[in-house]
């Protein structure tokens, strides 16, 4: 997740659930009486739901990535620089862009994703953090 997106990280808070919500909404927190939408990331990318462990932590946007909303992850790891042209697009050799004049309207998880980037320690994946709640509004996640 690009550094710059992030607002804080926060501890597992109570997450209320929010009835009759797309699977990937873990529900709502209350963070110093703002009140947080959680993504669960996992199944945005397809795969089960996470279940919270003692690592696990919250993540929370900043307001110009989307309006009050966060992901629960399984933890927090390094932060590391990765250098714009090592992210390769995974994409690669299909429509790499929006169509001309219009809005980027392909659905589905290949839009979540930047890219890719080889570290020493393995592949890293780049998600594009407005997209994440963007899935969830358009019905593309869970």
């Amino acid at each position: 997740m690009p550094i710059a997106d992030v607002r804080e990280i926060n501890t597992l808070l109570a997450i209320t659930p929010v009835p009759q919500a797309p699977a990937a909404v873990r529900g709502l927190v209350n963070v110093r009486g703002q009140v947080f939408l959680i993504l669960d990331p996992r199944v945005l990318m397809g795969y089960p739901a996470a279940t919270p462990g003692d690592d696990s932590c919250l993540l929370l946007f900043k307001d110009a990535v989307g309006p009050a909303y966060g992901l629960l992850v399984d933890r927090i790891g390094d932060i590391i620089a990765i250098a714009p042209g090592a992210i390769v697009d995974r994409r690669r050799g299909k429509d790499q862009g929006p169509p001309a004049g219009g809005h980027d309207r392909r659905r589905g998880r290949e839009n979540l994703v930047e890219g890719v980037a080889q570290l020493p320690e393995g592949l890293v994946m780049v998600l594009r953090s407005p997209h994440l709640l963007e899935a969830v509004r358009s019905g593309d996640a869970g």
